[in-house]
This record gives structure tokens, sequence and C-alpha cells, in this order.
């Protein structure tokens, strides 16, 4: 007897929906302490662990400067742009003179700021929020050590986690459950619970080659192919879509898209960081969101399958994952527009088969209706 995959006889059916887990922050510490070089915050999906450590760079430096009488240069270079001044009274100048004068001459620096920092004679330097990320080399006169600062903020380490899910995970080889789809708003996490294969693509042409079917997927989402974004502009099978725009010719390259459904709602992450100033809003993120309420259009095409005769099919239900004891619930399947056509119409029972009804975790017990045998109810095991 030819058996199928499941879900390979399921069309794209009527239904979208999403696991969605919103975190609100990758913040700042509660007592306002920015982010330092090497703190590090950690996002866990089961023994898969999303990785930031901030670089190294300071996002603030302070420098000194004496004055040492007329002729004297002293001057603060910043990413190869040099600010300076030259002590002239013949009677002297006063360090806190020096300190003043680098300071006005480093304003509209396009990388740092400049103020006056703990004592009179000194420069503090401040990394403006327009080059956060960005290395500054800083060299000053006097003295004073070179320093390389950098401005880490929490929507830079939001957005490099959510690239390294997204590019950086080989899902087939981790083997999860679920593939994982973040985007970032800020320093804001949206994550997605996905499906996840490898898939062939010339051009707008996309074949599934292993892995979860494209049953499910619809016009107009997104789905990441060896890690770029792509819009999806039709599905034509369950192993075969089309894509909005082509992209480059790949052999069994990872792909991953959303994937809808209630057993989603189990899936928990968590997270740890190194101190607070580096941290996720919470430890624990349940996703959350997922529905199974759909609506499901099957064909299934014996002849292109290569099955020329059938005995006997049937179709299996099980109750929704808990994490919990299973509850003893009562529900109802609908059956509508039951078709054999062929050139042979043979009757279509559509009493359930004894078999399907007695697996102790499915259904225990069927009842068909009289009056309409497309309509059965059903009881979950107590």
């Amino acid at each position: 007897m030819a058996r199928g995959r499941r879900y390979d006889c399921g069309t794209t059916p009527r239904w979208w929906f999403q696991f969605l887990c919103r975190i609100r922050d990758v913040q700042r510490g509660h007592r306002g302490a920015g982010i330092e070089a090497f703190d590090r915050v950690t996002l866990w999906y089961q023994n898969l662990a999303f990785d930031y450590i901030a670089p190294e760079g300071k996002s603030s430096a302070e420098f000194q400067f004496f004055a040492a009488g007329s002729g004297t240069i002293h001057s603060i270079t910043v990413n190869g742009r040099t600010y300076s001044h030259t002590e002239i009274d013949p009677d002297g100048e006063s360090s806190d003179q020096q300190a003043s004068a680098l300071i006005a001459a480093m304003s509209g620096d396009p990388d740092v700021s400049a103020t006056g920092g703990s004592t009179s004679n000194s420069v503090l330097l401040t990394v403006l929020l327009t080059s956060a990320g960005i290395a500054i080399p800083v060299d000053a006169s006097d003295g004073n050590a070179s320093v390389t600062m950098r401005l880490t903020t929490p929507e830079l380490a939001a957005a490099a986690l959510a690239n390294e899910i997204n590019a950086g995970t080989n899902w087939i080889s981790a083997n999860t459950t679920h593939a994982l789809l973040a985007q970032n708003t800020g320093a804001q996490i949206h994550l997605t619970a996905g499906r996840y294969g490898a898939v062939n693509v010339a051009g707008t042409s996309v074949a599934l080659a292993a892995g979860h079917v494209f049953a499910g997927i619809v016009a107009g989402s997104t789905i990441l192919i060896a890690g770029t974004a792509y819009t999806v502009a039709s599905v034509e099978s369950p192993t075969g879509l089309t894509l909005a725009a082509a992209a480059p010719a790949l052999t069994a390259a990872l792909y991953v898209a959303p994937r809808g459904g209630i057993d989603g709602n189990l899936i928990v992450l968590y997270s740890t960081s190194r101190n607070e100033r580096l941290s996720f809003d919470r430890t624990h993120i349940p996703l959350a969101g997922g529905r199974s309420d759909v609506t499901w259009n099957c064909k299934i095409d014996f002849t292109a399958r290569g099955i020329g005769q059938i005995r006997q099919c049937w179709l299996t239900f099980a109750p929704a994952l808990v994490t919990a004891n299973l509850p003893a619930t009562e529900w109802e399947a609908t059956f509508s527009n039951w078709t054999l056509p062929g050139p042979k119409q043979p009757k279509l029972s559509r009493w359930l088969a004894p078999a399907a009804c007695v697996s102790k975790n499915r259904i225990r017990r069927a009842l068909a209706s009289t009056s309409n045998r497309n309509r059965f109810v059903a009881q979950e095991p107590a």
C-alpha cells in the first residue's frame, strides 16, 4: 500500500498565524549605567545559545592637560581629525585655559562631544549616538594614553541577536521542532516560530529538497533562504512555490518560514546576562498567539502519486499538546465536500475505521450521527 508523507496532501489552506514573543527591551541597567565592553546577554532556545558580547571600547574618556609655557602645543586627535591649542601668552597660561581652548576647538566634531571633566584642566569626550557602534581612535598630548572609543546601544545588541538567529543558525543540524525568525525594531525583538528545511532555487522558482513542506505558507509572507529574506508570490504545491523576485541559483539551501499552530505555544525561551547593564526585560519568554482553529482544503491525486489501487485510507486525530495532564474534553469534527472523482465511482464510506479509535492518547470513542454521517463527535481520554 502506498503511503504519503504527512502534510503532503494539503494544498495551501485558508489560514495564517504565528507564534509571537515580544521582548520589550534589551536595556540599560536600572541605575542608568551605559553598556560597557564585554557586557554579555544570551537568549536560549533549547540547547541553542544566541549570544551577544559588547565589543571593546569606551563610550567616554577623560584627558588632562597642563600648561607648560609659551609656544607649547596641546592637542586631541579624534578619528584622524586633530584639534590643537598653542600657548601664546608670554606671561603664562593656566592648565584650565588649555582644557577650555580644546573644548571650544572641538565643537561640532561628528563623532564625539567635548565638555569639562572631573577636574578643571580635563576634557571629557563622549561618543555621540549618531556614531554608535563605530570604533573611534583617540590620541591626546600631555602624556595621555591612546584609547579606542565606542558606544554600544541596546538597539545594536538587538540587531546583532536578530541577525544571529536569522543568518547564523543551521536549523537542520540543530534538529529542533521549530525554527525561529527574528526581527528587531529598535531595542525590541519580535520572535516568530517557523518551519525549516532545504530548497533548490532557480530564479523565482523554489523547490523543496528536504524538511518541512510549504503547506500553510501564503502569498505575501516572508521566507528566509540562506539567511536572505524574500517575499512569496504564490504557492503551487506543498513542495513548490514562486518568489516575488528572483534569487541566486542555490542547491540545498536552508530555508525558514513562519509556521502556525497551537503547539508553538508550548515553546519557552529564557535569557541570561552578565549584569543588569545589558539584559532582557525578562528571563523566561513563552511564545504565544498560536492557533489551530483552521479550515483545511486537501486534495489527494492518487494518479499523480502512482497509486493505481487503494484498499483503505484513514484520518487520525490527536488532542492538542498541553504542558499539564491531558484533560477529558469533548470535541467535534465536521467534514464537508467529500468527493471521489474518477471513471469508476466506488461507494465512499464515511465511517471511522476501528483502528483509528483505539489509541489511548488519541480518539477513544467516535459516535456517527445517523442524520449526518459527515459529522463525528468524539471524546478525548480522561
